[in-house]
């Protein structure tokens, strides 16, 4: 297998990473987490623009009625433009001492946003999940850097990844009522790997 990289955009991000394809657009949204941007790319134009500067944004997913959702270091947000925006949850996870201080971010297919938090120095951080209503389940607590999440095609996994542990974790996902138990290592590196 043959392939192809090519450099879209140079802006000088800092951490530049969570890019998403907007199949109806053809464009990648991409954030600079510790810079605080977000950016809209048009490969086809070879154009790519911020759209947001300010608020650093871990993650973020396309709403079904337009804009995004940011799961950010101030909350979770509702976001059409720096302009228009509202705050849906921000402070302490429910239930729990940890802030709301999102690093990676992915959305479920019931159009829930599932969020890893980096609130707590790498020690104590915690997976949960926004659901529709804007309430909050808890759905892991312990991690140390969630940075990676996802459910697979069929919708019968949730993945989720703890860099720092350097451990991917599979869930047994059910999608009838979004209930995510039964977790166990998928895949652990050694210590050669950094």
């Amino acid at each position: 297998m043959e392939y192809h990289i090519e450099k879209l955009a140079s802006p000088n991000a800092v951490v530049g990473e969570g890019p998403v394809w907007n199949p109806i657009e053809k464009n990648i949204y991409w954030t600079d987490i510790y810079g605080g941007k977000l950016f809209k790319n048009n490969p086809e134009r070879k154009s790519n623009e911020v759209i947001h500067d300010g608020v650093q944004v871990g993650g973020f997913r396309f709403n079904e009625s337009g804009g995004l959702i940011l799961g950010s270091w101030e909350g979770i947000i509702l976001w059409n433009s720096d302009e228009d925006f509202k705050i849906i949850k921000q402070g302490k996870i429910d239930g729990t001492e940890i802030n709301i201080r999102v690093n990676d971010a992915t959305s479920g297919p019931d159009g829930s946003f599932y969020c890893g938090t980096d609130a707590t120095n790498w020690t104590n951080d915690v997976v949960f999940r926004i659901n529709p209503d804007h309430s909050i389940n808890v759905i892991d607590e312990g991690v140390k850097l969630c940075n990676g999440m996802g459910i697979s095609p069929d919708e019968t996994i949730f993945y989720t990844t703890d860099s720092l542990n350097k451990t991917i974790y599979q869930w047994d996902y059910n999608k009838n009522n979004k209930d995510i138990s039964n977790k166990r290592v998928f895949v652990k590196l050694d210590d050669q790997y950094t």
